[in-house]
């Protein structure tokens, strides 16, 4: 409580009301009263950045960057941090985060990126500094084939590497790939296609031959591994009961993958897996997609043996114990599946680099947040032409388990989901987006992509309708979709029909290439020319990965 002027003598009072005034005005008494040996306003210390915001870090396409704060002249109250993507030291310049460390992607490529940091103080007081100037590599892509062979050798590679000198010869311009891929089942009654060994009681338990992997080492190329987990030789529709993603989840081929885990670490040298590719489909054994939902595919028709329908849940979850038994990382118990511990001495895979990959969703219905693509309203006037594709965030087995993203995408004309031709941007950008949207950081990579011709367009006016295809899809990777960064070509001749084999070939070529005296038609002529002149591109890498030590594999 203050002391009351009235109840003070006269001089007292009036002294202690000067000194009341003074302070309201900030004099401070030094010795006497203001005035007589002068006063003085306390320094107010400006709140400003000391020292600039720093970022570290190795500035490649998957790397993760921090910023510090930088220095202030008093202790900031909040700190407020905005990474910026710029063309060049003058801009154009756009927001990318608000986190104080970044994972790079892949459209970050060529750019410079820096850290802006805002500091709030006392009294509303606030200010800036700027980081350091950061250049990310610019773009770059791995690039390869799928199922080379029939059209050229009659035998795949990388079972012939014959296969894939032609196909570089003929389609790649000489170019040589960066990847050649190639597909093994759990189980395979033909006896896993050359490669198959025996485990347990169970035959035909498979492995990828470590003399197959050598040997694309040896060339230059990445192994990609497309792994299923199913009974490859049971007819069509049906499963085996012990495959089915729940069963897998609750350990009925523990004993497999494990051993599978451990010879692959014993070769150790960086790999592409692809486990159980387009599972958010109807038509692979292990997929979701569709099942209880398509009229043509009920959970009775799509999966016989007794064996149940796949839920997400079931496919997150045996994707997860998979890749903790790869990892040699203990699983608790819990009702949806037993216990494992790693076995003494157990060690992991850890150059296997894990790539997770649906088929591209057409179906529009899980992706409301995009509105301008024109695609919405084919899908939605045509719901009878499109498969009931299951979301993609909920078949996601999250960050932890997953080292790229990506999916497989054809046109195929005129067997697509609304009996139309599209291009490749028209099909990808739902999917591309949508798994940004919940994996930001991980590259994608494409393991299957191709075209059919389009017959409606094979006329004077347009008779190269797949060579402007492939075209259009190798350009517009870097300009629309930077953080593709890799891609394989389905070079099959497997997929026409009866009446017209090459009516649905996704190869570069059709199928009387390469057979004795027959020479290829002027459109496959257009497509190869078309392939090899795109691959041309200094953004698509030349094969030189024979010592390649990383894992998980890098961005290019």
């Amino acid at each position: 409580m203050q002391p009351d002027p009235k109840r003070l003598p006269s001089a007292a009072a009036a002294g202690l009301l000067t000194v009341l005034a003074l302070l309201a005005t900030g004099c401070v008494v030094l010795t006497t009263a203001c005035g007589a040996t002068g006063t003085h306003k306390p320094k107010r210390v400006a709140f400003a950045a000391t020292s600039a915001a720093r970022v570290s870090g190795v500035s490649h396409i998957g790397d993760t960057l921090s910023s510090t704060a930088g220095g202030w002249s008093l202790k900031p109250r909040r700190i407020h941090y905005t990474w910026q993507r710029c063309n060049t030291t003058n801009g154009p310049c756009q927001n990318i985060s608000s986190a104080k460390r970044y994972t790079i992607r892949s459209a970050d490529g060529g750019k410079l990126l820096r850290t802006v940091i805002t500091a709030d103080g006392a009294h509303g007081a606030s200010g800036n500094t700027w980081s350091n100037w950061v250049t990310v590599k610019p773009y770059a892509s791995y690039w390869g084939a799928d199922y080379i062979g029939s059209q050229f050798q009659g035998a795949a590679a990388p079972w012939n590497w014959d296969a894939v000198s032609k196909f570089q010869s003929t389609d790649a311009g000489g170019k040589a790939p960066d990847m050649v891929g190639f597909g093994i089942s759990f189980i395979d009654d033909v006896g896993c296609k050359g490669w198959g060994w025996t485990f347990g009681n169970v035959s035909n338990f498979c492995y990828p031959s470590q003399d197959l992997l050598n040997s694309e080492r040896a060339h230059g190329t990445i192994p990609f591994v497309s792994l299923t987990t199913e009974h490859n030789g049971l007819p069509r529709g049906h499963a085996d009961p012990d495959l089915t993603d729940a069963a897998i989840e609750h350990g009925s081929v523990d004993n497999y993958v494990n051993q599978l885990a451990r010879y692959l670490a014993s070769w150790g040298h960086p790999m592409f897996l692809r486990l159980d590719q387009e599972f958010n489909g109807n038509w692979f054994p292990w997929a979701v997609g569709g099942s209880k939902r398509h009229p043509n595919h009920s959970c009775s028709n799509l999966v016989k043996g007794g064996a149940a329908c796949n839920r997400a849940s079931d496919f997150v979850g045996m994707w997860q114990r998979i890749h903790h038994i790869f990892a040699c990382t203990p699983i608790r118990a819990s009702k949806s599946q037993p216990a494992w511990n790693p076995p003494a001495g157990c060690k992991p895979a850890s150059n296997v680099s894990w790539v997770w990959t649906p088929n591209v969703d057409t179906s529009g219905k899980n992706h409301q947040w995009n509105k301008r693509a024109s695609l919405a309203r084919n899908t939605r006037s045509h719901p009878g032409n499109g498969y009931n594709y299951e979301s993609l965030r909920s078949l996601y087995p999250g960050g932890r388990y997953v080292n790229w993203t990506g999916f497989d995408l054809y046109n195929y004309y005129p067997h697509s989901f609304d009996g139309r031709w599209h291009s490749f941007t028209n099909l990808a950008d739902w999917t591309y987006h949508d798994e940004l949207s919940f994996a930001p950081s991980k590259p994608q990579l494409i393991p299957e992509v191709g075209t059919s011709p389009n017959p409606r367009e094979s006329s004077a006016s347009q008779p190269d309708s797949k060579a402007h295809w492939i075209t259009s899809f190798l350009s517009a990777l870097p300009r629309k979709f930077p953080d593709i960064a890799g891609f394989m070509w389905f070079e099959s001749q497997n997929q026409g029909t009866t009446v017209n084999p090459d009516a649905n070939s996704t190869g570069i070529e059709d199928t009387t290439n390469y057979q004795a005296g027959q020479q290829p038609s002027n459109d496959a002529k257009n497509a190869e020319q078309a392939f090899a002149g795109g691959i041309a591109n200094s953004v698509f890498s030349q094969s030189n990965f024979g010592s390649l030590a990383t894992s998980p594999i890098p961005t290019p």
